[in-house]
């Protein structure tokens, strides 16, 4: 997420022009940047990818910690 930012949208707000791909996702930061506010889109788009990051880590945790003893059965499930 964080590497999307920095990759996509910051470019594609700072440009003004958004590749075909990110032009739902930076929507709202074009309206912003044809405003004259590119500083409060990208900061924007930083927070919601921080943020965005920081809300992924606890089910991450929980998963690292359930699903390995399942892996067995889950690879067996696959194999059908």
């Amino acid at each position: 997420m964080i590497t999307h930012t920095f990759l996509d949208a910051v470019p594609s707000v700072s440009l003004g022009v958004p590749d075909p791909d990110t032009v739902l996702v930076v929507l709202l930061a074009n309206q912003l940047c044809l405003e004259e506010r590119r500083e409060e889109a990208i900061r924007t788009s930083v927070i919601g990818s921080t943020a965005g990051f920081m809300l992924c880590l606890p089910p991450f945790a929980v998963f690292m910690q359930v699903l390995p003893p399942l892996q067995e059965s889950i690879d067996w499930e696959f194999v059908w």
